[in-house]
């Protein structure tokens, strides 16, 4: 009945055998003594206190005791006091006690094999779990508790959480505000991060989850602290936020050398087009200086900017015109320029710099060809998000417009042609409206 038992345990079930032995003894003593009296007194129920100890705690070995026990006291009165066998009704009253005997065994065995259920849960867990009464007293901690912070059962019998000097201050002052202020019944609580010391010295960062058990009232008679050792998650994320933040820091330079690079050659083909005489050549190495200059300007942006992936079009397109237009106009131009894009349209390399060299190649034309000569005009730019993932990139001045017959297939001009590949590699469209000027419309889909 008692094997595999620890010696505690062993001490505690001696407990419970004494007991029931006594009350026997003095079921039967009782019981004897009433038997000799000449009205006997039926006390055969007092056989019930130690037959629902016994059952309780020793479940079908308690049965077979209880039988037994029953049995022999029947032998007993229909021996010796035969007579009186059937006055007290023995084989009813001991049938009724077998059948509580029987009840109390199904009940306690169900309630065992629950709470085995509820031990294997508990001691497989592979977190460490604290059960914790509503003042923070521990009542029980499973094994791997033990095994993940080191510390034997001694340490941790008899104390409340809070007093425990393995978990900081701060973090003391989280777990009693969690235990202080239960959710309500059938919500979740949130879970929260504590650091916990183990026996070595070393830290654990662990997320606590924490469940609670409501008596009557809705009041909280005991909680369960679940904690999940997060430590090698949060170390590897942090390794992996410095590496990236290495490599961003390592890009930014890269984008901030190439700017620089870009910007020499900008100087040196403005070095040449000051040497040369010829207006078409110096015209040429203006473009050519500008296009240098666009590209140079893109990866200004993403050094400057928080997001290596993206650049805000809008406020580039914006610098880029006013900074061409200062490049481009002769002393008897006075050109202006509208940008009209949304802030939150953002687009990664591959797509700022076709629609830089876009811009730079149609203001170039709208300042050579639009208004030449001593003229005043405005160069609208505006970029949108259309339905279906794609953009809608519209350029217009309210120059001379475009010759009759005009079809980009037969220009022999650079700059148009330049645009018409850049188009391809958006994988869009090019539409061309002369009407009060000129309007070119691109849409392109989304590189997302």
């Amino acid at each position: 009945m008692l094997k595999n038992v620890k010696f505690e345990e062993y001490l505690q079930y001696s407990h419970w055998i004494a007991i029931v032995a006594i009350f026997t003894v003095l079921a039967a003593g009782v019981n004897i003594f009433t038997l000799t009296m000449e009205s006997p007194y039926p006390a055969i129920s007092l056989f019930m206190i130690p037959i629902v100890i016994a059952t309780f705690f020793f479940r079908r070995q308690g049965l077979f005791v209880s039988f037994i026990i029953l049995a022999f006291f029947s032998v007993l009165v229909w021996e010796y006091f035969p007579q009186k066998f059937f006055e007290l009704r023995v084989i009813e009253n001991i049938t009724v006690l077998l059948g509580v005997a029987l009840i109390v065994t199904l009940l306690s065995t169900a309630l065992h094999r629950s709470e085995n259920i509820y031990r294997l849960l508990f001691e497989t867990s592979p977190a460490p779990v604290i059960v914790l009464r509503p003042d923070g007293a521990i009542v029980d901690v499973n094994s791997r508790f033990f095994s993940v912070f080191g510390y034997d059962r001694e340490f941790v019998e008899g104390k409340k959480v809070q007093h425990l000097p393995i978990i900081p201050e701060d973090c003391l002052i989280e777990v009693g505000e969690r235990l202080m202020n239960p959710p309500v019944p059938g919500k979740e609580q949130e879970s929260f991060v504590i650091r916990v010391v183990d026996e070595s010295g070393r830290t654990h960062i662990c997320s606590v989850f924490t469940s609670f058990l409501y008596g009557d009232a809705n009041i909280p008679e005991s909680s369960i602290m679940v904690l999940v050792d997060i430590t090698e998650s949060v170390t590897a994320e942090e390794k992996i936020k410095k590496s990236l933040e290495e490599k961003e820091t390592l890009l930014k330079e890269i984008h901030h050398r190439v700017k620089n690079n870009l910007q020499e050659v900008v100087s040196i083909l403005k070095l040449q087009r000051n040497r040369t005489i010829d207006e078409d050549a110096r015209w040429s190495l203006k473009e050519c200086q500008n296009r240098v200059y666009t590209m140079a300007l893109v990866h200004e942006n993403i050094y400057r900017s928080e997001s290596l992936s993206a650049i805000g079009i809008g406020a580039y397109l914006e610098k880029l015109a006013r900074d061409l237009l200062i490049e481009y106009m002769s002393s008897g131009q006075n050109v202006s320029f509208e940008v009209i894009c949304s802030e939150d349209i953002e687009f990664d390399i591959d797509g700022v710099v076709p629609l830089a060299l876009i811009t730079n190649e149609l203001i170039s034309n709208s300042l050579k060809y639009g208004f030449s000569g001593e003229k005043r005009g405005m160069i609208r730019i505006s970029v949108e998000k259309e339905p279906g993932d794609r953009y809608r990139y519209v350029y217009s001045d309210d120059g001379a417009g475009l010759p009759p017959g005009f079809r980009i297939e037969n220009t022999k001009t650079l700059g148009l042609r330049i645009v018409r590949a850049l188009v391809n590699q958006l994988n869009g469209t090019l539409e061309f409206v002369s009407d009060a000027g000129t309007k070119i419309i691109i849409t392109f889909p989304s590189k997302e």
